[in-house]
């Protein structure tokens, strides 16, 4: 921060390891900017277990989808609200949790059956895997 010479980014790292804790607390000179970041992050975690990954997870994902790391036990949402986000229950979108209406999704975005990735409802096949949506059948 150019005015208090402080990190607008603080890692919470562990005492005795100096490894990360996975919290973090961020500094916004816009409070529109902070309240943004809070919608697109909120229960969604990024991985900080290895140095080179600081991969950003959705919040249903048990492992992080770029270096495989299990989630942190107590892992909440990388911006330290999680818990606050609004959810569907696993079974009405097949098994996989996601926000609810208002956040970065839509009511009609999929989860692929394949890699569990969110897919906005434009899509016909998965952006990660290449699945077809479901319901779309494939023409040879």
């Amino acid at each position: 921060d150019k005015r208090t010479g402080r990190p607008k980014i603080w890692l919470y790292r562990d005492k005795e390891t100096n490894e990360p804790k996975g919290d973090a607390t961020v500094t916004y000179e816009d409070p529109h900017a902070a309240v943004a970041a809070v919608e697109w992050f909120n229960n969604n975690w990024l991985c900080l277990k290895k140095s080179n990954c600081s991969n950003v997870n959705f919040a249903f994902r048990g492992a992080c989808n770029r270096c495989g790391i299990a989630r942190p036990t107590g892992a909440s949402g990388i911006l330290g609200v999680g818990g606050r986000g609004k959810g569907r229950a696993a079974q009405e979108s097949g098994g996989i949790s996601r926000p609810a209406g208002g956040g970065i999704f839509g009511p009609n975005d999929w989860p692929c059956p394949m890699c569990g990735n969110i897919n906005w409802a434009k899509r016909t096949k998965c952006n990660i895997c290449n699945t077809n949506k479901p319901g779309i059948m494939r023409v040879v």
